[in-house]
């Protein structure tokens, strides 16, 4: 059978279980814990060469391989989604309470504060509670900004901290703000959401000694006592369950070591004309790599001997007619059978040996609704 083609966002955790080495590249993608660098080290049938001899063209052969990369992280994350509800887990979107926004009036709402100091960029950071074992990710689901007057070509910033790889990236956006509330995400074509895998913490910014005229929101939070000190936009953000926490932020570069958070605890802390409503994200994705990094000798069977198969299935099923694949057919659909022989019994080793992972990393993304006897169909 034709492998199925997905989508993979570009360099997510479960992109990197996998990296293809471009023939045509000097530099090589940089290696990180649960990576495997594929297919021609581990995989002996595979060979450029061989690549182009399924493909119409020989510069179409690095095509094919990452897109026979998809299909395998595809095929080996549906068939541990299968195990899972075979075996009477649920994997659920763990979700927190989201702000209870006021309206803000931006005729007559105060401006940000004057920037005294070098503190000139401004804004909020989302950051999880618990990283630990974590299956979650950020999900932000509104990024609203007050402006009291319109500026062209305002800039943001989101700073991005990836627990699973240690790195921070910085992403720019620029777009036109009107007076009121602007759609920062929308404005920026992220469509409705903003996610990342494998994101512990996300800074949201702009330099606000040159855009000044915002209006300020702040960020409150509920306190055990009879005052109104919760006046914030965040009024009585939920912390009894939530899995996240916000802070003021203030930075003097863009760089994200050059970033302070301020405490939630402080009452009615500046957003500085923010308002973001954010949760928690349950990832399969994350649970691959979590395996990957735990007992990365697990999951590198379940890759190599499910490209093997892959790979030569296509071999064996190519329409191009050549003296290759003449000669090699019958033998490369032997080899397909045995790759996935193989698969299957990487994947019942991996399902011994890794049932205490799936009973212990996040509870509230995954837990058994039964007693646990783990079973597979292999």
């Amino acid at each position: 059978m034709p492998y199925q083609n997905c989508t993979i966002l570009e360099n997510s955790c479960l992109d990197k279980l996998i990296r293809i080495e471009n023939p045509c590249e000097a530099t090589q993608p940089t290696k990180h814990n649960g990576t495997v660098f594929f297919p021609n080290k581990l995989v002996p049938e595979f060979t450029w060469q061989n690549a182009a001899k399924v493909t119409s063209e020989f510069a179409k052969g690095y095509d094919f391989a990452v897109n026979l990369k998809n299909a395998v992280l595809d095929s080996i994350a549906m068939d541990i989604r299968q195990m899972l509800l075979e075996n009477k887990f649920e994997f659920t979107v763990a979700d927190t309470a989201k702000a209870n926004v006021q309206t803000v009036d931006v005729t007559t709402c105060q401006s940000t504060p004057i920037v005294t100091g070098g503190q000139i960029y401004r804004g909020v950071s989302i950051m999880l509670r618990q990283l630990k074992g974590t299956l979650k990710t950020i999900l932000i689901n509104r990024i609203s900004l007050f402006s009291k007057t319109q500026y062209t070509g305002f800039t943001f910033y989101l700073n991005c901290y990836n627990y699973a790889t240690g790195s921070v990236t910085l992403r720019t956006f620029i777009c036109d703000l009107d007076v009121g509330e602007n759609n920062l995400l929308e404005l920026a074509d992220l469509g409705n959401t903003y996610i990342e895998e494998g994101i512990s913490r996300i800074d949201i910014f702009y330099n606000n000694s040159i855009f000044t005229d915002i209006c300020n929101t702040a960020q409150g939070r509920m306190i055990a006592s009879s005052c109104g000190c919760n006046a914030g936009t965040y009024t009585a953000y939920a912390k009894d369950n939530k899995c996240i926490d916000m802070y003021e932020l203030v930075g003097t570069t863009t760089a994200a070591k050059n970033f302070t958070q301020k405490s939630t605890s402080q009452i009615n802390n500046n957003a500085y004309g923010f308002i973001v409503e954010a949760t928690c994200y349950c990832s399969i994705d994350n649970l691959l790599c979590h395996v990957a990094v735990t007992d990365p000798n697990v999951l590198k069977q379940l890759i190599l001997y499910k490209f093997g198969q892959l790979f030569c299935e296509q071999l064996s099923v190519t329409s191009r007619m050549n003296c290759f694949v003449l000669l090699k057919q019958e033998e490369y659909k032997e080899r397909a059978a045995m790759y996935e022989n193989k698969y299957n019994q990487a994947y019942n080793t991996m399902l011994k040996t890794s049932k205490g992972y799936f009973q212990k990393i996040d509870p509230s993304c995954l837990k058994c609704v039964e007693n646990i006897k783990f079973s597979s169909n292999f």
